[in-house]
């Protein structure tokens, strides 16, 4: 059943006739009226006995009306519940990530959150080291890899994935580039995480389905994958970068997507938090959820 329809009967039922109906609700006399007719054929029912000025509730109009009031009532103050639930998140969220992935995508997502929730505020800790969230009185943690068993609470979100990338002009320089073995010949920028986490050695997967090992001799080591972006921009050499971080530099065309027949390890990404009750706050639960529904598919 359409409920605007039934709004609209309890609105003609309480103003007593269709014109003042029609005024309450800013619509034409006609739209009102074909509306009802709607509803009564909708029904396969009669709602009202009309005359030339006013009409009168039939029977099944005045059950229609009591119960139809009562109804709407209650999805209305439902509604504002949820409006004053909304309105209500407030607090401050103490939260630490990676400085790529924190200016890259949690900044966006602090954007997002921040207009419908202008009551929320944010403490952020951009570190490639594990704080003790514990300790630092953190509430929720980016990260990336495969974490350790703790007392921590882990939601696994997306699992980035990785890519071989290079400037358009230095690959122009130095010629084409299709197997792994000719990156020797090939100035290479290798990101080295403190956490641990390479993607710049190890096995990568071939578009044959055989898997290869490789270790790079770097000319740069860096723990700043924005910085080794911006290094393969300006041509000083190829590099392994998450896709989200490269999707508008590929798009525009200051890097290129080299290697394709490679698949490198991808790396997931996890939410962390304390265990303690802190963490079931309302405002740390609604961001922890609204990232969790954003980077699902990253």
């Amino acid at each position: 059943m359409d409920l605007n329809r039934l709004a609209l009967f309890v609105q003609l039922a309480e103003s007593g006739s269709f014109t003042q109906a029609a005024l309450k609700l800013r619509q034409p006399k006609s739209r009102v009226s074909r509306q009802l007719k709607d509803l009564e054929r909708e029904l396969g029912l009669s709602l009202v006995y009309r005359t030339t000025r006013q009409f009168q509730l039939t029977d099944a109009g005045r059950e229609l009306y009591s119960r139809a009031k009562e109804g709407l009532q209650i999805i209305e103050s439902a509604a504002q519940s949820a409006e004053d639930r909304r309105r209500d998140v407030r607090g401050r969220i103490r939260i630490t990530a990676p400085e790529d992935f924190g200016l890259a995508l949690l900044n966006p997502l602090i954007i997002e959150f921040s207009k419908s929730h202008p009551h929320v505020e944010f403490d952020l800790i951009y570190s490639g080291e594990v704080r003790d969230l514990v300790k630092e009185g953190i509430d929720l943690a980016f990260r990336f890899g495969r974490l350790k068993d703790s007392s921590l609470l882990q939601r696994r979100l997306g699992r980035p994935h990785f890519l071989f990338a290079a400037s358009p002009h230095l690959i122009d320089r130095l010629g084409p580039l299709s197997r792994l073995e000719q990156l020797e010949h090939f100035p290479f920028l290798e990101f080295t995480p403190l956490l641990g986490l390479s993607v710049s050695r190890g096995i990568v997967d071939r578009r044959d389905g055989s898997r290869q090992k490789w270790s790079p001799k770097a000319r740069l080591r860096m723990n700043s994958l924005l910085s080794l972006r911006d290094l393969a921009i300006a041509g000083h050499g190829i590099t392994t970068l998450p896709e989200f971080l490269v999707i508008d530099q590929l798009k525009v065309g200051t890097l290129v997507h080299v290697l394709k027949s490679y698949s490198l390890d991808s790396a997931p990404l996890h939410l962390v938090s304390p265990p303690a009750s802190r963490s079931q706050a309302l405002a740390i639960r609604n961001f922890a959820e609204f990232c969790i529904e954003r980077l699902k598919d990253l």
